[in-house]
C-alpha cells in the first residue's frame, strides 16, 4: 500500500463534507497550497503507526487535554514542516466505554495524514495571539476513507500557540470553509481534532535533535 502522502502528492483529494459548497473555490485554492507545500516542501514523513495504536487501542485514557503538559510535554516541532500519516484505529479503548470492536468495517484500509507546520510568532499578525506564543503549530488534516469516497481534505486549518516550552496556550484556533453559524459543520470539525491528538502526541515523542539528512522516521 502506498502512502498517503505519496497519494497527496500524485493527486488533489476529495473536497470534504465539513466544506460548504458555496467555499468550494475557495477550499481548493487552499488545497492547491497545501499540495504543493507536500510536493515542493521536503516535509519530515513520519509514520506513527505505533503512536496511534497506542493512543485509540491499547491506552484507555478517556479525556486527552492539549494544555495538560502531562499528555503532551513538548509540541516544538523537529522541523519547519512536518507529515504525519497511520492506519486507522482496528479498535478503540476506552476506560468508559471499555473497548469498541470492529472499527475497522467503518474504514477499511483507511488512514489519516496531518501536516504540521511551525511558524515564528514574529512573522504572524492576528489580535487574538497570545502575548507569551513563542510558536504557532499549522496544522491541516486529511482522511483516506478508502475505496469509493477516497481521500479527503484538508478540512480546516488548525492554529494552535505555544509557549517557551512548548506547552499549549489556550484553546486552538479555526479556520474554516463554512459560514459561522453553521452549528453541524463546526461540530463535524470539532470532532476531527481528535485525528490530530497522535500527530501531536509524535511531536513529544520524536527526538528534538534529528540528524539534518534524516527525512523520514516510524514510530
Amino acid at each position: 500500500m502506498s502512502r498517503l502522502i505519496d497519494d497527496l502528492r500524485r493527486e488533489l483529494p476529495h473536497r470534504p463534507r465539513v466544506v460548504a459548497p458555496d467555499y468550494a473555490d475557495l477550499w481548493r485554492l487552499h488545497a492547491i497550497k497545501i499540495q504543493r507545500l507536500l510536493t515542493t516542501g521536503d516535509p519530515l514523513i513520519a509514520v506513527i503507526n505505533g503512536v496511534a495504536i497506542y493512543y485509540f487501542e491499547t491506552n484507555d485514557q478517556e479525556f486527552w487535554d492539549l494544555g495538560r503538559s502531562s499528555d503532551f510535554p513538548n509540541l516544538i516541532p523537529p522541523r519547519p514542516l512536518c507529515w504525519f500519516e497511520y492506519r486507522m484505529p482496528s479498535k478503540i479503548v476506552s476506560w468508559i466505554e471499555g473497548e469498541s470492536h470492529d472499527v475497522t468495517k467503518l474504514c477499511p484500509d483507511g488512514s489519516v495524514g496531518i501536516l504540521v507546520a511551525k511558524l515564528d510568532r514574529d512573522r504572524q499578525k492576528g489580535e487574538d495571539i497570545p502575548p507569551n506564543c513563542r510558536t504557532i503549530l499549522w496544522c491541516e488534516v486529511f482522511v483516506n476513507y478508502g475505496p469509493g469516497r477516497g481521500i479527503q481534505g484538508p478540512h480546516a486549518s488548525i492554529f494552535i500557540a505555544l509557549d517557551d516550552n512548548g506547552e499549549v496556550i489556550g484553546n486552538p484556533s479555526l479556520q474554516c470553509f463554512f459560514d459561522k453559524d453553521d452549528r453541524k459543520r463546526e461540530e463535524a470539525v470539532q470532532h476531527l481534532l481528535v485525528y490530530i491528538h497522535p500527530a501531536l502526541l509524535a511531536l513529544s515523542w520524536i527526538p528534538e535533535h534529528l540528524p539534518e539528512e534524516q527525512m523520514e522516521i516510524a514510530l
